[in-house]
């Protein structure tokens, strides 16, 4: 069906429709949900320039239109796996993308690869979400690239030990002991801490640290923008 673009040509899909679909978090109390809506935007944005300005994408000479599906995940691991294991059983998707975080796409990237389905996982950085994984492909730097930097700085200050805070799934604490080992840094505690932080909960933990025999010379923080806003 030809379609009017607003770019001064007419576009023929020629081949139809690929289908890409993914969870994502919509509702705007949900945990993700700042993150669900940023990448959305994005990836709607890419397929309207892709469908609008080139006319979709060509493969073998048929041009096809990007179709974009998305479900809403509500942060919730079980409603991803429910999510995933519907497409993959009832319907004709082309290509998956994930949502946010690595936390949620791990449980169903393994599933996408053996029904050999590519999936582009945007919104995660942990490595055992790509390993030995051939159709996961991921845009996010590794995780364990964003610590060094902050720990070296620790060290030239003076620092001579480090305690870790992370919430579930904030990866940025993952895999730091060999650096603070490098750095002759001692690890005296990580401590996995509850969702969305607030100061209240945070000065409990601060608190705690306060009072130990041998407090640390520095706190690392690995928790998402909606807790960190408020106590920071």
């Amino acid at each position: 069906v030809p379609f009017t673009t607003g770019v001064d040509h007419v576009c023929n899909y020629t081949g139809g429709e690929l289908v890409l679909a993914h969870p994502m978090t919509l509702s705007p109390s949900a945990k993700y949900y700042e993150y669900g809506r940023v990448m959305m935007a994005a990836l709607y944005a890419v397929a309207d320039h892709v469908n609008e300005v080139r006319c979709g994408v060509l493969v073998k000479g048929k041009r096809y239109k990007l179709k974009i599906e998305t479900y809403d995940d509500v942060s919730s691991k079980t409603h991803v796996v429910t999510i995933i294991d519907r497409l993959l059983a009832e319907s004709n998707v082309d290509f998956f993308l994930a949502g946010y975080a690595s936390s949620r796409t791990r449980l169903y990237s393994g599933k996408l690869f053996e029904a050999n389905k590519l999936l582009i996982a945007g919104g995660a950085s942990s490595q055992d979400v790509f390993a030995n994984k051939s159709t996961v492909f991921g845009t996010l730097g590794k995780s364990w690239r964003k610590m060094p930097n902050a720990l070296t700085a620790i060290k030239e200050a003076g620092g001579k030990s480090v305690l870790s805070l992370h919430e579930e799934s904030a990866v940025g604490c993952n895999g730091i002991d060999n650096t603070l080992a490098q750095l002759g840094l001692e690890h005296t505690l990580d401590k996995e801490i509850e969702n969305e932080p607030n100061m209240t909960s945070m000065l409990g933990h601060l608190k705690e640290i306060q009072d130990m025999d041998n407090p640390p010379d520095a706190i690392l923080f690995c928790t998402y923008l909606t807790g960190c806003e408020s106590y920071i």
